[in-house]
């Protein structure tokens, strides 16, 4: 299944973590339970931003945000404790980043009031590149 949008993506990671749950679970029922709740919590919070009005939506990817953390947390005492390899836990840190950058695109137009015009001419079709340069000359060029 190829990911497409944010929610998609989270999904996927959702779908990754489930085997490691498993290992967690045989060494620590515990932290396999609150790794289970944070990360099913990314997900209901991205879907859930999605169909809310900016404020709402802001308030929904921050929570998604502080529940990628917990994960996050809850993977690296996994790995520290040898319940998983750390290559896994590395890896689906590196596949949270990928969410949560696509997170904050999705929401930026909708919660960004400074750069809410860049993102709307991104939306026609202007392209700004990824580097913060690039950003910068879109903000200028928004406001100019």
């Amino acid at each position: 299944m190829e990911e497409k949008n944010v929610y998609d993506k989270a999904r996927g990671v959702l779908r990754e973590l489930q085997p490691l749950l498993h290992a967690i679970r045989e060494e620590d029922k515990s932290l396999a339970d609150q790794l289970k709740r944070a990360a099913q919590s990314v997900v209901l919070n991205i879907a859930e931003a999605r169909g809310n009005d900016a404020g709402n939506a802001k308030a929904r990817f921050s929570t998604a945000c502080g529940s990628a953390k917990e994960v996050r947390a809850a993977l690296n005492v996994a790995s520290d404790w040898g319940y998983i390899e750390e290559r896994m836990a590395m890896h689906l840190d590196e596949r949270l980043d990928e969410t949560l950058s696509s997170a904050t695109l999705f929401l930026g137009p909708r919660i960004a009031s400074p750069e809410a015009r860049v993102w709307r001419l991104a939306d026609r079709g202007a392209t700004f590149g990824s580097t913060s340069a690039n950003v910068s000359g879109a903000r200028r060029a928004a406001s100019g």
